[in-house]
């Protein structure tokens, strides 16, 4: 998710994802899925990295900012289709 922007070197830490401070403080309401996340506020959002060292324990917050940026164009034109049939195969043909 965001390991490499919080520490250079992110081998022999674990990592957790939480939407507030207090539940990072806490051990709360973990983002169980960072990498399938969805902000609850646009177009930014901070969240707060649990970083644990795997060895010592030690443990360190840092925030995190999100950004969601809208495609705003499809960078290749579209054909229209006008009618498809599909066969007894299962294949669709261009009418």
């Amino acid at each position: 998710f965001a390991e490499n922007s919080i520490i250079d070197d992110a081998e022999g830490f674990s990592f957790q994802y939480f939407e507030t401070l207090a539940d990072a403080e806490t051990n709360q309401n973990e983002i169980t899925n960072p990498n399938n996340y969805i902000n609850i506020e646009t177009p930014t959002q901070t969240l707060f990295a649990l970083a644990t060292n795997d060895e010592t324990g030690c443990q360190n917050i840092q925030p995190i900012e999100i950004e969601v940026v809208p495609v705003d164009f499809i960078p290749f034109e579209l054909t229209d289709l006008e009618v498809c049939a599909v066969s007894e195969d299962g294949i669709g043909i261009e009418i």
